[in-house]
């Protein structure tokens, strides 16, 4: 079992009195995840769109979350080929859209700084040149506002280092088609 949590604060390391921190919390144990769950719905800690994140996570009431949607559907347009292909694409556009739409008029889905949901996503981002490759369409064309929103990210240098190489991911899932006969 494998538990990751962080929390921070305001950068003086005071906290004010109206800011909350945020948390992050990653577990591969379900019980443990609803533990957290429950902790981060029923604390003081800030977590923009709380029910929406824990949604996006697999976390919340609902049946299906987001985060599955484009897990899923990205598997399919990198292993799949014809209609599969073309449905999952369309599946994955929807998803897209729906996060640009949650994302509002806000640089970042957390608002004015990096949140919750920014920090969930934004590893989705360097699979973004394998789908687009693989199934042949471009997601900024589909989401131009989720696109500017990746780019805000990538100026922070904490998330540009953090994250994989597209054109490495892109070799990795060229990898995988060829072992599982996907040409």
């Amino acid at each position: 079992m494998q538990r990751k949590m962080a929390c921070s604060s305001s950068s003086k390391g005071i906290m004010e009195k109206e800011e909350r921190p945020h948390v992050l919390a990653v577990d591969d144990s379900l019980v443990d995840r609803k533990l957290i769950e429950s902790l981060l719905t029923n604390s003081a800690c800030k977590v923009e769109n709380g029910q929406r994140a824990l949604e996006f996570l697999g976390l919340g009431d609902g049946q299906h979350s987001i985060n599955s949607s484009v897990y899923d559907s990205g598997k399919r347009v990198l292993m799949t080929k014809g209609e599969v292909q073309e449905a999952a694409k369309k599946e994955m556009i929807e998803c897209l859209k729906t996060l640009e739409g949650e994302s509002g008029e806000r640089p970042y889905f957390g608002g004015e700084n990096l949140g919750f949901l920014d920090i969930v996503l934004v590893p989705y981002y360097p699979w973004f040149y394998s789908y687009e490759t693989c199934g042949n369409f471009n997601i900024e064309a589909q989401c131009p506002k989720l696109m500017a929103w990746v780019q805000r990210c990538l100026e922070k240098e904490s998330v540009s280092k953090s994250l994989h190489d597209p054109h490495k991911v892109y070799d990795y899932v060229l990898q995988l088609r060829k072992r599982f006969g996907v040409y």
